[in-house]
C-alpha cells in the first residue's frame, strides 16, 4: 500500500545556496492577531506551524493549523497522542491572502530571527572576530 499523504516539507529551493534556521518570538502585547489574520477561531484551532514563501514582495504566507474539535484535542498530551497515534499531525494549509511577509513578521512577532549559511561551510562553526558597519556609522 502506497502513502500518496501530502507532508508539510522543511524548506527547500532548487539549489539551496543559502540554507539556514529561524525563530520568532508571539508579541501578546500588542501585535497582530495570527489567528485574525488565517480566520481561525483560538479556541477551536490551534496552528502548528508556517510558510514564508517567496523571492519577492509580497511573498507567500501559509500557516498550519489543527482542527482541535475534529481531533478531539484539549491539551498538550492530546496533541502528541494524536501524533503517535495517526503518525503525523493532521493539518490544514491555509493560504494567507492580503497580507505579506514582511508584514506578518512586523505586526505579529515581537522577534525574528534568520540564520541562513552558504553552502559550502554549514556544518562549520563560525566565529566573529571582528566587528564593522557599512556604511561607516559614527
Amino acid at each position: 500500500m502506497s502513502d500518496d499523504r501530502e507532508y508539510v516539507q522543511p524548506a527547500s529551493s532548487t539549489y539551496e545556496d543559502w540554507k539556514g534556521t529561524a525563530v520568532a518570538e508571539t508579541d501578546i502585547v500588542k501585535g497582530k492577531d495570527l489567528y485574525e489574520l488565517a480566520g481561525l477561531d483560538h479556541s477551536n484551532w490551534s496552528i502548528l506551524g508556517m510558510d514564508f514563501i517567496g523571492g519577492g514582495a509580497p511573498g507567500w504566507v501559509y500557516v498550519y493549523a489543527l482542527d482541535r474539535v475534529k481531533h478531539k484535542v484539549h491539551s498538550h498530551d492530546d496533541l502528541m497522542k494524536l501524533a503517535e497515534r495517526e503518525g503525523s499531525l493532521p493539518v490544514v494549509s491555509i493560504l494567507l491572502h492580503d497580507v505579506s511577509s514582511a508584514e506578518v513578521v512586523a505586526e505579529c512577532f515581537k522577534s525574528f530571527c534568520v540564520n541562513l549559511r552558504s553552502r559550502g561551510i554549514r556544518d562549520h562553526a563560525m566565529e566573529v572576530v571582528g566587528r564593522d558597519d557599512y556604511p561607516k556609522q559614527r
